[in-house]
């Protein structure tokens, strides 16, 4: 996994910061990657994520705006983890909406061609 310094921010919360926690949070995603036995070779490619974080830090909705993983389980798997983030309130007490890329690949291996993108939906479950 690999960050891209290419997200989209509104106001409320300085890249930086939004920045800082993702560096921090990436390890969570090494549990999204298939079993080697269920996935050869381990999916690669771009994942653009668009999360929205509420005035009270949690992370509200995240949503697939485009993959070329061509993994819908690991697509999930990523937008269900970053449910689960939390962040600082956001200044003003209101919502941020965030677009970010991560970058996945096998160290050591050149990057796979470009694959379709996909869109997908990924809501916080009730408990």
């Amino acid at each position: 996994v690999e960050e891209d310094e290419n997200r989209e921010v509104q106001p409320g919360l300085s890249k930086e910061v939004i920045g800082e926690l993702i560096r921090e949070k990436y390890r969570e995603f090494r549990l999204c990657y298939p079993p080697a036995q269920e996935a050869s070779p381990a999916p690669e490619g771009v994942l653009t994520v668009r999360f929205v974080i509420s005035a009270d830090g949690s992370v509200a909705s995240a949503e697939t705006v485009r993959s070329t993983l061509d993994h819908e389980e690991m697509e999930t798997c990523v937008c269900e983890r970053i449910l689960r983030w939390r962040f600082p309130e956001p200044e003003g007490g209101i919502s941020v909406a965030v677009t970010h890329p991560f970058v996945f690949y096998v160290p050591g291996k050149d990057a796979a061609g470009p694959r379709k993108p996909a869109k997908r939906r990924h809501k916080k479950r009730k408990r």
